[in-house]
């Protein structure tokens, strides 16, 4: 009995040590109302701004803009459901094949007490050819 709960322990916590793993880059950013929170992604002949920020956090819904490579997105997060986070391509459509570079931001906390909503950033780049530079929030 004792050896059937150790196997299915270790099998219910084997996807989320896998998944945690494979990120380039985890880190977390805090941000009040309107705040923007700027990332450049540099690479070998570019060099882009990602811009985002949360505008309101009503129903249990976070609504965050982001400004990429001359596109505006527009999401609702939650924190209790499955729409938790974005992902942005960070390299142009047709550069290459295969498995793209991309940054996943996710929803993971609201503080009443200060107005502030947590991100966690996570890179996924399977050829290390990107970097990340995350800048200063503006206030």
């Amino acid at each position: 009995m004792r050896r059937r709960v150790c196997f299915l322990t270790l099998w219910l916590l084997l996807p989320a040590v896998l998944w945690a793993g494979n990120w380039q880059l985890h880190k977390s950013i805090t941000l009040k109302k309107d705040q923007f929170s700027e990332i450049v992604v540099k690479s070998e002949g570019f060099e882009k701004l990602l811009k985002f920020r949360w505008t309101l956090y009503k129903n249990e819904g976070l609504v965050v803009i982001r400004h990429f490579d001359g596109f505006v997105g527009h999401h609702v997060l939650y924190l209790r459901n499955k729409n938790r986070s974005f992902r942005v391509e960070l390299l142009p459509p047709g550069e290459r094949y295969g498995a793209m570079p991309y940054l996943l931001i996710k929803f993971s906390d609201f503080n009443f007490e200060k107005g502030e909503a947590v991100f966690d950033l996570f890179m996924k780049d399977v050829e290390n050819e990107l970097l990340l530079d995350i800048l200063k929030e503006n206030r």
